[in-house]
């Protein structure tokens, strides 16, 4: 690997796990999440600007497509949708899940 190349892609991991880190930050500990009250998780998220426009990919398994909502907050997307627990524990106390159905 030429040092040109090494230089470039070890920014791009700094950067990478820069990002991670900001996404846990605001997932975790960010008091606007608490106050909401609703159960909140931010998915990974693709945005992509092109020529046409800006197209954003969120990646969200499980979810219904009818089940989503795009609102504009300012210069935010806001993507909210709801998904209902596959085992229909309805009324089970939910500790984790991080396993995407």
């Amino acid at each position: 690997m030429r040092s040109r190349d090494l230089s470039s892609w070890m920014w791009s991991e700094a950067l990478s796990m820069l990002e991670r880190a900001d996404r846990l930050h605001r997932q975790f500990f960010l008091a606007e999440h608490a106050a909401r009250g609703a159960p909140n998780w931010e998915p990974p998220v693709d945005v992509v600007e092109t020529s046409d426009g800006v197209r954003v990919h969120v990646a969200l398994p499980g979810v219904a497509a009818d089940s989503i909502t795009l609102a504009r907050d300012g210069d935010r997307l806001v993507v909210s949708a709801s998904r209902a627990f596959p085992c229909g524990e309805d009324a089970a106390r939910i500790h984790r899940v991080e396993i995407p159905y």
